[in-house]
């Protein structure tokens, strides 16, 4: 399982899955990442070529964002070398970095030298389509401070833990 560890709206399937896990007794591990950095700019609504992003409430809180590379790099190096006990069940969060919307801004205007129109969303507007609009559920739980994997805590153990030289693309190097 990707993405952030909500089992709610559009993830409810998520939980379903997870139960039926338990309930044959198939050992699983859940992998909680972020949003995938390749997808951001679609699913925000954000269009650096022209020069707008679209924000959902003020923008002021970071979630997490790691590539698919970097993604599938830290589950192969996990299954390969971690002893398979300490993955039966586990559920291991870590992300490539945190950024918020007004942080995303400020990157991509250093990067293209121009100043970004913020086009803000209304949060209880976009908040009435969290259960049947997939992108109204992502930018409402990352308004919300539930678009990370863990606590910043949390995700240092386990990339200290499983994969300590791990060394994921920041996110800006994803603008283009």
């Amino acid at each position: 399982q990707y993405g952030v560890a909500v089992t709610e709206g559009p993830n409810t399937a998520k939980k379903v899955i997870q139960d039926l896990l338990k309930e044959v007794g198939l050992p699983f591990t859940i992998f909680y990442t972020g949003i995938f950095a390749e997808f951001l700019s679609h699913f925000m609504g954000y269009n650096f070529e022209e020069g707008y992003m679209t924000v959902v409430g003020k923008g002021e809180t970071p979630f997490s964002i790691t590539s698919r590379t970097d993604v599938g790099r830290f589950v192969a190096h996990v299954l390969a070398t971690a002893p398979k006990g300490e993955l039966a069940g586990a559920k291991l969060p870590f992300e490539a970095e945190r950024l918020s919307p007004m942080q995303i801004a400020a990157l991509a205007e250093k990067k293209f030298g121009k100043k970004m129109e913020i086009r803000h969303v209304d949060y209880e507007e976009n908040k009435k389509n969290y259960n049947t609009d997939f992108v109204a559920f992502l930018t409402t739980l990352f308004e919300d401070g539930r678009g990370c994997p863990g606590t910043e805590q949390e995700v240092k153990e386990t990339v200290a833990k499983f994969f300590p030289d791990w060394n994921p693309a920041p996110y800006e190097s994803f603008l283009a």
